[in-house]
């Protein structure tokens, strides 16, 4: 028999039958982890994706999909019920780490700063900056999937300043003296990332921005394997940005 016990963090609950669900948890030691969790107790219904959870998992055979016990920790959907942004923000959070974090991979530096991201959420006043935080989290999945980005300085010249754009092909900062005739190629880099100015002086824009330039990495990153429909995996990810603009 093999079982171990964790923290985890709720990504989709799928259901199966009257009382049957299929987990997807990304947890602190043993990586984002599938599993049956059979329903037996009505308050368990509270649970939804985005919550904090103290996770048992066991089964027969290591490589079999195992049997979850579940209990809530602490909740976040149910502090933000009624704000827009944030519930996308914790659906594109989700969505995302549910299939591009491959399965059973130890990940606990990823999982600490998606925990910290989370907790972020209902208390932070403004959602300009739960979203910022949300793209820096984007950049952490990147990083963790072997995709970094480097925005610290320019691909060209090694200069840590007046960096304005980011090259799509190698995922680093280039200066504004070395776009040149690429400038229309090149992505732009918001002022919170690192960028020598608000884009269009205007810090949705920048926002807008940021949201633009990871979902560009991120398809990139997907393209890179055998998606049907990649449009519906990223459906709660574009629905955020478009809901945001």
């Amino acid at each position: 028999m093999y079982n171990w016990t964790d923290i985890g963090i709720i990504l989709k609950i799928e259901k199966r039958g009257e009382k049957g669900n299929l987990l997807n948890v990304l947890t602190n030691n043993h990586g984002r982890h599938m599993g049956w969790f059979n329903n037996f107790n009505k308050k368990q219904y509270l649970i939804q994706p985005g919550d904090l959870v103290s996770v048992s998992w066991s089964s027969r055979i290591s490589n079999q999909l195992g049997f979850f016990k579940i209990e809530l920790i602490e909740t976040t959907v149910g502090k933000i019920f009624n704000d827009k942004i944030r519930l996308d923000v914790i659906s594109s959070f989700c969505s995302l780490t549910s299939f591009i974090l491959p399965e059973r991979e130890n990940c606990p530096f990823f999982f600490q700063k998606s925990k910290t991201f989370l907790k972020e959420i209902p208390i932070n006043p403004s959602n300009n900056e739960v979203l910022k935080l949300y793209i820096f989290w984007e950049l952490d999945l990147l990083n963790e999937v072997g995709t970094p980005l480097n925005f610290s300085e320019c691909t060209v010249s090694g200069d840590k300043k007046n960096l304005k754009y980011v090259s799509p092909k190698s995922g680093n900062a280039v200066g504004s003296s070395f776009a040149g005739k690429y400038e229309n190629r090149l992505l732009k880099l918001p002022f919170f990332l690192g960028g020598v100015n608000v884009i269009n002086n205007n810090e949705n824009d920048d926002i807008c921005s940021g949201l633009s330039l990871t979902l560009f990495f991120i398809k990139k990153f997907l393209d890179t394997f055998d998606f049907n429909n990649l449009t519906k995996l990223l459906f709660a990810r574009i629905r955020l940005q478009n809901n945001f603009k």
